[in-house]
């Protein structure tokens, strides 16, 4: 038996109890059973603060068995802070005689908050007399955090309901309105006695009234799902507005109800109802587009993610073939030669997340090869992540050819210009030929006056080739080949041609420039380019007193070139218009042709953007013009710069060895043969490509010459037919004009070197006689 139940049955034993030793049945051991069985603490104690009796529960919040709680006070039992409301309770109880209830707090030896709801009333004996107090404390600690909670939670609720960016309301089975928020009657504009007892239906537009109670009838028997829809509501003013929103059923104070929020989506409705008038004019747009645009990844394949439909007259495949390269890739479009080249140049461009633009071919779906023109540029994230690339592609192979013909028409006239002093200086040339060849023949015998003679011929002969290969240069057509090119070679070619009739105008030409200066061009349009510059230049001095000065330079990553004149300059409207074609200020002088095709600067400035370029005039009336060309600079190695030849072993070629002279031109054939067998060689002459093949056949020969052009066999074909047929056979090939291109790297395996006509018979003479001791061919490239 605990000491609280002992002394329970001394009690009993003192009041005069029957049975003193008795059991549970006694009273005072039923009430001590009882005490000891509440799971609140429970306690008894005198005036003086003492307990007398305390259950299991009090003992456990002291932390020391009950036997030691007796006899003790709260100051001794309890945490101090418990211990002074404890103290305070009981006074208070005390002091009124009647029951009092309180709370009490204290933090636990785990650190934990614990509190307690305590009643208190006083002890009397049969007197009346006070003789102390009972107490009973229940532990209210995780009753307190959870109203706690409680309370915190509905005030979140309510905040979060009132406060929030959508409406919300309840509406009751019979379509009442039970519950909505300040949002609500903002959107709505009602107030909420205006809806009071209504059908809150009434609400919403007409048009869309009975939509409106079919959802509404669906969603209330519905489990909750986040089907959103859409209706217009009727504002008091009698304004409409459009709102979306979802529902679900509830069950709102026992009764069966909807919940639903909505959001105006007024503007926003507005904003898709443009946003797709404006799709449809975009699409609308880009499909009647001259060209293709597209939305493409940045890869090899230029995958395309959208083509709009363009597509099909660009390249004769439908966009949905192109889409995912399902038929075939865009890439496989682009001419093989193009690939790279656009491949690199786009990637530049990306990298410095710049617009990119080029013109390049393409292969149509029916073979046709068209120029195209495309603009683009990168689409990147937020993040600075490449995801595509978009722009445009259109079909320039009109504006090609015209450019063509415009080009081509600008330079018969540049050349039409140049027909004076051509004529001019041929007659001169004819002029000492005929002249020294007279005097030659009135005086055979004097063998001084005819080598004299003969000299004279052969310098002018020489010139007039000369004259001849400058012609060729710069009125061959062919297609542009870029390739290092040292623009002061250009400058001085252009400035040699113009001599003549720069000579008879008096104007003086200053240059003033280092060699080199690389770009990587191509050479027929730079001479182009330059010459007519410098034909504009001259036709803008007067003559007389006119002077041109040619300045070039090289930076890190340009070449500059300046044509200055100090002609009469150019007024400041005209300006804008310099480049335009067929415009031209009729600068020129009274005894040239007036009606030129103002076609010169527009070319010009065609050829300056087409190799990525700038040009630029600054003029004004009276101060003359500058002409300003910046041109990208090449790299690597220098232009002209020759390496020494490999060293081989070299024999002369003996007197009596067998040489084949092939040409249509007796003339010719008479003046090789004849020299070449005055220094000892056998020579056999053939008018065509058929007989040096049959005089092959019969004879071994140190060495062909032949020309390139002949009737019948000839060209790249005989070139080929000799090889198999003479293979320890030198060929030269001696022609007025320089390799094909098509031909070249073939003509540079077959043929041991290519002569341009007229070439001097010594030398001649000693290369025939300087050829390796193995007649193969030369492994080198042909002249160029």
């Amino acid at each position: 038996m605990t000491a609280n139940k002992k002394a329970a049955a001394a009690k009993t034993r003192r009041r005069g109890g029957k049975d003193a030793t008795a059991g549970p049945e006694t009273t005072g051991e039923w009430l001590a059973n009882l005490v000891e069985a509440i799971p609140d603490a429970v306690y008894f104690k005198d005036l003086k603060g003492r307990h007398l009796l305390v259950n299991r529960a009090f003992a456990e919040i002291s932390g020391r068995p009950a036997e030691e709680c007796r006899g003790r006070t709260d100051h001794e039992l309890l945490p101090p802070r418990l211990a002074r409301q404890c103290r305070q309770g009981d006074r208070k109880v005390l002091a009124s005689g009647k029951s009092v209830q309180t709370e009490e707090t204290f933090f636990d030896a785990d650190g934990r908050e614990r509190r307690f709801s305590t009643i208190k009333n006083v002890v009397r004996d049969r007197r009346g007399k006070k003789i102390g107090l009972v107490g009973v404390s229940r532990e209210i600690t995780a009753y307190t955090e959870m109203v706690g909670k409680l309370a915190e939670s509905r005030g979140r609720y309510r905040a979060l309901v009132e406060n929030s960016l959508m409406a919300i309301m309840i509406i009751s089975a019979e379509r009442r309105l039970l519950f909505a928020n300040t949002v609500f009657y903002r959107l709505a504009g009602w107030k909420p006695d205006d809806l009071a007892g209504r059908d809150v239906f009434t609400v919403i537009h007409p048009d869309d009234r009975d939509e409106a109670l079919k959802v509404f009838g669906r969603k209330i028997k519905s489990p909750p799902d986040r089907t959103k829809y859409r209706c217009r509501l009727l504002r008091p003013d009698g304004a409409v507005i459009w709102i979306e929103g979802m529902s679900a059923p509830i069950d709102y104070r026992g009764e069966k109800a909807l919940m639903v929020n909505f959001a105006d989506i007024s503007r926003r409705s507005e904003l898709e109802e443009r946003l797709k008038e404006s799709l449809r004019f975009l699409e609308t747009l880009m499909d009647n587009l001259p060209g293709m645009v597209y939305r493409c990844k940045n890869d090899r394949n230029w995958t395309m993610e959208y083509v709009s439909r363009g597509c099909r007259e660009l390249t004769g495949y439908r966009p949905d073939e192109l889409i995912g390269n399902r038929v075939i890739a865009y890439n496989d479009l682009i001419c093989p030669e193009d690939r790279e080249r656009v491949w690199e140049k786009w990637q530049e461009h990306l990298r410095r997340r710049e617009p990119f633009q080029d013109t390049y071919r393409i292969i149509a779906a029916d073979g046709a090869v068209k120029w195209v023109w495309e603009r683009g540029e990168g689409v990147f994230n937020e993040r600075g992540e490449l995801t595509g690339l978009e722009g445009f592609i259109t079909d320039i192979s009109e504006r090609k050819a015209a450019e063509r013909r415009l080009r081509e028409t600008s330079r018969l006239e540049a050349l039409g210009t140049l027909a004076l002093v051509i004529s001019h200086e041929f007659n001169n040339i004819l002029m000492g030929i005929s002249g020294y060849a007279q005097i030659a023949r009135q005086a055979p015998r004097d063998e001084a006056l005819v080598v004299k003679s003969l000299e004279v011929i052969s310098r002018q002969s020489s010139r007039a080739a000369e004259l001849v290969a400058r012609i060729g240069r710069f009125g061959r057509r062919r297609e542009s080949r870029p390739e290092a090119v040292d623009l002061s070679r250009v400058l001085d070619e252009v400035v040699a041609f113009q001599k003549g009739e720069l000579k008879m105008s008096r104007i003086k030409v200053r240059t003033e420039y280092r060699k080199p200066l690389v770009v990587r061009a191509d050479p027929a349009q730079m001479e182009q380019l330059f010459l007519n510059l410098l034909i504009n230049a001259r036709q803008a001095v007067t003559p007389g007193r006119g002077e041109i000065v040619i300045r070039a330079t090289s930076g890190k990553k340009t070449v500059t070139v300046k044509v200055i004149d100090n002609g009469r300059g150019i007024a400041a409207d005209e300006l804008p218009r310099v480049f335009m074609p067929f415009f031209s200020t009729e600068n020129v002088r009274k005894d040239e042709k007036t009606d030129r095709l103002g076609l010169g600067l527009w070319v010009s400035r065609q050829i300056v953007k087409g190799h990525e370029g700038e040009i630029a005039v600054e003029s004004a009336p009276g101060k003359g013009a500058t002409f300003t060309v910046r041109l990208p600079r090449a790299t690597g190695e220098a232009v002209g710069e020759k390496k020494p030849p490999p060293k081989t072993r070299r024999e002369r070629t003996p007197p009596g060895s067998r040489i084949l002279v092939v040409d249509d031109e007796d003339q010719l054939l008479d003046v090789i043969c004849g020299y070449l067998e005055k220094k000892g060689f056998k020579v056999s002459a053939a008018g065509n490509g058929g007989e040096a093949l049959k005089l092959c056949r019969r004879h071994r020969f140190r060495a062909i010459l032949l020309d390139y052009l002949m009737p019948g066999i000839c060209g790249i074909e005989l070139i080929r037919k000799l090889r198999k047929t003479a293979p320890g056979s030198a060929i030269f090939v001696v022609s007025g004009h320089k390799p094909p291109p098509e031909d070249r790297r073939e003509i540079a395996s077959l043929v041991t070197d290519w002569l341009v006509k007229p070439i001097e018979l010594k030398k001649l003479d000693e290369r025939i006689r300087g050829l390796p001791s193995r007649n193969a061919p030369k492994r080198g490239k042909p002249a160029r």
